[in-house]
């Protein structure tokens, strides 16, 4: 029996083994004369260490996975993707965000946080497909 998916969202998961390719981060210190170093380490430091992934929030009717798009694929390395079953996810939670709020998928001690517009749709849609599937 394959997943069925269910919903499908842009989004952007925080994701904390994340590297900015060397090539790339040496055209970013050339091209910012040097400067590129201290913003990129106070995003870091603001995020935990990590840094926002664009891609694609899919969530099945027996798990949840994001995806990286291209271009992030293309200039960092790292995980930077995850899938998780209903069975691995002990909580998930919500919180408010600058502009979109953040998904918080709790399993195993770690956090899956991912930001998108319409999450509270999507925490209740996840916290369904969880309960039906996980007794």
């Amino acid at each position: 029996m394959s997943s069925q998916l269910v919903m499908s969202r842009a989004a952007n998961a925080l994701c904390v083994s994340v590297e900015v390719r060397p090539s790339v981060n040496w055209f970013m210190r050339w091209a910012t004369l040097g400067t590129w170093d201290w913003p990129f380490r106070w995003l870091r430091k603001q995020n935990g260490g990590g840094l926002w992934v664009g891609g694609r929030l899919l969530v099945f009717d027996d798990h949840v996975e994001f995806k990286p798009n291209i271009a992030n694929r293309a200039l960092q390395t790292g995980s930077m993707g995850f899938d998780l079953t209903w069975s691995e996810i002990d909580e998930i939670g919500w919180r408010a965000g600058l502009l979109t709020s953040i998904i918080e998928l709790r399993h195993g001690g770690q956090v899956e946080a991912v930001r998108c517009f319409g999450t509270k749709k999507l925490v209740n849609e996840i916290k369904a497909l969880r309960s039906a599937k996980v007794s």
